[in-house]
């Protein structure tokens, strides 16, 4: 089984995302780069997920962390088959996401709590403030 883990940052106009893609302790890969044209955090933290899933079509299930609460639940929902109402800034994203969605194997997604002790998450978070801050 594959393990995501994304994070975003966002501050004063500048975004950056980390993806960490690990197959039990071991790391299989890094991602993580600046964002251009992000209006919100949340914005950021979907774009992760999107950049995450760019990587690859992973064969084994996956299952994917990301301490963005409203991300994890609209995720879930849209597993399930149902309709995700979303802000039309977030539109296009969102139908890029199913796309990629739709193309994987099998697909689990949890939230994770963010600024705690887990370290792949603890690992993404600095990558993606370096990433946003970045040249």
């Amino acid at each position: 089984m594959i393990t995501i883990h994304t994070d975003a940052a966002f501050s004063e106009g500048k975004a950056g995302y980390a993806v960490i893609i690990h197959d039990g302790p071991y790391l299989r890969c890094e991602l993580q780069g600046k964002l251009n044209d992000m209006q919100d955090c949340y914005m950021a933290e979907l774009a992760a997920l999107i950049k995450a899933l760019e990587h690859d079509r992973f064969k084994e299930p996956i299952l994917i962390y990301s301490d963005c609460r409203t991300l994890v639940s609209q995720v879930r929902s849209l597993l399930k088959g149902n309709e995700v109402k979303v802000l039309e800034q977030h539109a296009a994203l969102w139908d890029h996401l199913n796309r990629l969605l739709s193309n994987q194997n099998k697909v689990y997604i949890y939230w994770e709590k963010g600024h705690s002790s887990i370290n792949w998450n603890h690992m993404c978070d600095q990558r993606a403030k370096h990433a946003a801050y970045s040249n």
